[in-house]
């Protein structure tokens, strides 16, 4: 990866608010950045009522877009209903899954609600090789329902994929198998050192390996004009501008509360970047506090700071 270049794509106006709605999961992924886990704790969690409060917000604050994460989002019984709130002539809405919980009769709920892209994690064009990783033997057919699902009814997808040393081998495979499911957009990522990740480290890839994955996957772009490819890994030209936008055109919850200029930051040094928590105060109370949390920070590392963090 490379680190100058920050993972997001933060809107030209207004603000991404990136929201781990819970860290609850169907799944205990071994390269999770939350731990999430069917045993997490949830005793903290944001309620419906204080997420549409923090929905209401929205406009005021000029939070354009807002993706929402896990944890598995669906997992919750009221998430559909706290998306329902969401003016989405003001803040489109975005969706990250696992995809094992879009039925048919979830899918057709979500149909309608306003979501501009779900985006589905698949980690490989085999059960053998996304389940290994997924860490259950039923998540690779479930996945590949569950986009099906979504295209049937007209929901946008986009496959998000990470890229280890133990499936690097096969990244023109797996973006022709995600080419045949009709998929039109897909991201593919390095595993950062953080979460469940720490005690996996043979999932990290050093920049070496990344130069070799480039090449792959200019390859996949020549055999596939169609589909849109991003990535984050080293001379990519598809990432966002230079320049940290942590706590100006990026914000982040957690499924706690807590408000972070950006979820990496966070995880690497939670107590460092909290911002303050929404079960305590509104999000624009928060948000008071980034400048003294973000400029001593950017003045050492005016670019993605999280190599400097980390060190």
């Amino acid at each position: 990866m490379n680190e100058d270049l920050c993972r997001f794509r933060p809107p030209q106006k207004g603000t991404l608010l990136v929201w781990e709605i819970t860290n609850l999961c169907n799944l205990e992924c071994a390269h999770c950045c939350n731990k999430s886990s069917p045993f997490a704790d949830i005793s903290s969690e944001v309620s419906k009522e204080k997420a549409i409060a923090i929905v209401n917000e929205f406009e005021k604050l000029n939070i354009t877009e807002v993706y929402f994460s896990g944890g598995e989002p669906f997992i919750r019984n009221d998430f559909i209903e706290i998306i329902s709130h969401i003016n989405t002539d003001k803040t489109v809405v975005f969706v990250a899954s696992n995809g094992i919980l879009l039925t048919k009769d979830k899918v057709k709920k979500l149909s309608k609600v306003s979501i501009k892209r779900m985006t589905i994690s698949l980690d490989g064009h085999t059960p053998e090789i996304h389940n290994k990783v997924r860490r259950r033997p039923f998540a690779f057919d479930k996945t590949v329902e569950g986009i099906s699902n979504c295209i049937s009814k007209g929901i946008p997808v986009r496959i998000s994929g990470v890229i280890t040393p133990d499936n690097a081998e096969f990244v023109e495979e797996f973006i022709e198998f995600v080419a045949s499911l009709d998929v039109k957009a897909i991201v593919l990522h390095t595993v950062l050192p953080v979460g469940r990740a720490e005690q996996n480290k043979e999932l990290i890839s050093g920049k070496e390996f990344n130069k070799k994955i480039v090449d792959k996957i200019n390859n996949a772009k020549i055999r596939f004009p169609d589909v849109v490819i991003d990535h984050s890994f080293e001379d990519s030209t598809s990432l966002s501008d230079k320049g940290c936008q942590a706590g100006k055109r990026l914000l982040h919850i957690t499924s706690n509360g807590d408000v972070s200029p950006c979820s990496w930051l966070y995880k690497i040094d939670a107590r460092r970047f909290t911002l303050g928590n929404i079960n305590e105060v509104s999000l624009e109370e928060c948000l008071v506090k980034n400048d003294s949390v973000m400029n001593p920070v950017l003045e050492l590392a005016p670019n993605c700071p999280i190599s400097s963090i980390k060190k």
